[in-house]
């Protein structure tokens, strides 16, 4: 029989429990966080002086294996625990208690920082959370204070979300932090509002798939881009791409459009915009809130091609890297337009036949926005859909100012109007 006083004095049941819980984690850092640690290597070799690219490294992580590892987080979160307890009580009278402690300190910090830090410390969702307040109260507010790295680079640009008359603006300062955000119907729809910074993409979403409701967190991101997950079945979502990985089932997008604060004032002076007060944040929250600041000015700017974090290839260099264009994309096929080819080369209009069905592209110069509409004869559309002849045309879905630097990794052989 085993005496387990003696087995747990054994030097290797320390260091192999040591080993496994300690593997766990890493593994867990390496796959969900490879792309932030080549970006991070990245930055200390030019701190150094040397002009050296890892994207390629950044890209080698395969996007199904790291998928694989985090749906296995319910397994490795009770088998982490079982052998780190043994590891501390095997090592409990063998080493002293600052080794322990110190032990301790960085394996959960390594375990949490794989597994969770992102999703639920760092970028703190507001899935059933966000705070709405109406137009007069965010004018008001000292929203304008609070901007350091996008006030110059995202010019108080918000996504704007309008369901039968009924309108939300989300700050682009607000959400990038948290990247996601709901709470509130919009014209009676149950919706919830993604955005990611990285590739200035704005994808709202009903908020339901096959009747369960979503319950969205930041899982990470891939190539530039949002990855999300579902916390009641834990299955990644890749913010571009639109559906559950591993069931296949798609998320209902909804159509929205990018544009100022100041025109969504003036358009929709009874809607409601995204708002989070300085004291409603955590100390964390407003840590990452102002890294996020500074970051996105350096990804938006457009004197460069460089991306804040630069780990996508850039392959189509028919436009300039950070052009912000409208794209459309059915049955797999991707059309872009850019902005100079609708507001300017097209005066404002642009039908495209899209295999027999009409979309209208208009550019509304007061308020200098982009938006698409089913349907044609719409050069007098108003920004409800309305038509001088009382008829209505409904709202198109489409990307609406997304980098075409990030968005080329995924549409590579996009037809381009510009």
């Amino acid at each position: 029989m085993i005496n387990v006083k003696t087995f747990f004095e054994r030097p290797s049941v320390f260091y192999i429990s040591a080993a496994i819980s300690l593997l766990i984690g890493l593994v867990g850092f390496i796959t969900l966080e490879w792309s932030h640690v080549i970006y991070s290597l990245s930055m200390v070799l030019n701190l150094l002086g040397l002009d050296v690219s890892l994207t390629q490294l950044a890209e080698m992580m395969p996007e199904s294996f790291s998928y694989e590892i985090f749906a296995l987080e319910k397994v490795f979160v009770p088998v982490f625990f079982v052998f780190f307890g043994i590891s501390l009580w095997a090592g409990f009278k063998r080493f002293k208690l600052w080794i322990l402690v110190a032990y301790s300190a960085f394996n959960i910090g390594l375990f949490v920082f794989a597994f969770f830090a992102t999703g639920y410390i760092a970028f703190h969702s507001q899935h059933y959370s966000a705070e709405f307040v109406t137009v007069d109260e965010f004018l008001q507010s000292d929203f304008k204070d609070q901007q350091i790295g996008t006030a110059f680079t995202a010019r108080n640009r918000a996504m704007v979300l309008e369901i039968n008359g009924d309108a939300r603006a989300y700050p682009i300062s607000y959400i990038t932090q948290t990247h996601i955000a709901g709470g509130e119907k919009v014209g009676g729809q149950d919706v919830v509002m993604t955005f990611c910074g990285l590739s200035h993409l704005s994808v709202p979403y009903e908020n339901e798939v096959n009747g369960q409701k979503l319950d969205l967190k930041v899982m990470g991101q891939f190539h530039n881009n949002l990855v999300m997950f579902d916390r009641e079945t834990h299955e990644p979502i890749h913010q571009v791409k639109g559906k559950m990985v591993f069931s296949g089932a798609p998320l209902k997008e909804l159509p929205s459009v990018m544009m100022d604060l100041d025109a969504f004032a003036k358009l929709y002076p009874q809607g409601k915009v995204y708002y989070r007060a300085p004291e409603d944040r955590h100390i964390i929250d407003t840590m990452v809130f102002w890294l996020m600041e500074y970051a996105m000015g350096e990804q938006y700017d457009e004197s460069t091609e460089e991306l804040a974090f630069d780990t996508s290839p850039f392959y189509d260099k028919r436009l300039g890297a950070k052009e912000r264009i409208y794209a459309i994309v059915k049955d797999g096929k991707s059309t872009v337009f850019t902005k100079e080819f609708i507001a300017e080369k097209s005066n404002g209009y642009y039908e495209l036949n899209l295999d027999g069905q009409i979309v209208a592209i208009k550019y509304f110069e007061e308020f200098d926005y982009i938006d698409m509409f089913t349907g044609g004869n719409a050069r007098e559309i108003n920004h409800l859909g309305g038509l001088p002849d009382g008829t209505k045309l409904e709202k198109f879905r489409h990307s609406n100012q997304i980098l075409w630097r990030v968005y080329q990794y995924f549409y590579p052989d996009s037809t381009i109007y510009m």
